[in-house]
């Protein structure tokens, strides 16, 4: 009897002893899945050490951002004003479907519109009129171009220019107007109008109209783009529209 009972006794020690070990592992486990999660979480979220997004800096020391291509989700860099003359060229470095693409840019400054500009000279040929200023991709018809982005000023004031565009384009268009930030030119009023107005859908051509305000008027610039080029065409028109500073016409 006395045997029996030393025997259960050292039964019950080994049994608890397994447990404890058991124990042991189970927290362990804890621990390291814990570690693996917060180290995965950092390599999802950028968080660690390498985790900084790179942002590309231009030859100006603007600092630029990616964006969608209508601009509408993410800010840009604030932009630095910097003096160059008509025609000066420079290299700068932007984001086209999340590629860093290096472009040369040519300033244009035009006192008779009131305003200044760079462009992507590489893509772009500047076509200047007396009553605008036009940017037209260069594997485009000169005469009838799908991608380009044209400049024009208006001596009304803003809200009738605005009224007169929105029924305008209306007419053809489901438009979507919206206060919008556009860097050195400030506040403006940019119309959407890239659905049809019949409910058809989406159009073979689109739009986006940046309605600046001016000292004694309006500036407009309209990006025209094909539906098929929206993400490559409609986001380099945006960065060249944040680019717009306005001076004093002449």
């Amino acid at each position: 009897m006395k045997k029996k009972i030393i025997m259960i006794i050292c039964g019950v020690l080994v049994i608890f002893s397994a447990c404890g070990k058991d124990s042991k592992s189970v927290i362990e486990l804890h621990m390291e899945t814990d570690e693996d999660y917060e180290k995965d979480r950092d390599e999802q979220d950028g968080s660690g050490d390498d985790g900084d997004v790179p942002v590309a800096v231009d030859g100006s020391g603007r600092d630029r951002e990616e964006k969608n291509f209508d601009g509408s989700a993410d800010e840009e860099g604030e932009e630095m004003s910097v003096e160059r003359k008509d025609g000066e060229r420079f290299e700068d470095v932007i984001t086209i479907e999340g590629m860093e693409e290096k472009v040369i840019y040519e300033h244009v400054r035009n006192e008779a519109l009131g305003f200044e500009i760079d462009y992507d000279c590489g893509l772009f040929i500047r076509r200047s009129e007396p009553d605008k200023e036009s940017f037209i991709c260069i594997y485009d018809k000169m005469d009838d171009p799908e991608n380009y982005l044209e400049l024009t000023y208006r001596p009304q004031d803003m809200d009738s220019v605005i009224k007169a565009i929105s029924e305008e384009l209306s007419v053809d268009y489901e438009i979507i107007e919206e206060p919008y930030m556009l860097g050195n030119a400030g506040s403006c009023i940019r119309i959407d109008a890239s659905a049809s107005a019949d409910g058809s859908g989406t159009p073979d051509r689109l739009q986006m109209v940046y309605i600046i305000p001016a000292a004694d008027g309006t500036l407009v610039g309209t990006a025209h783009y094909g539906f098929e080029s929206a993400e490559g065409f409609g986001r380099r028109f945006s960065y060249i529209m944040k680019t717009l500073t306005l001076i004093n016409r002449n």
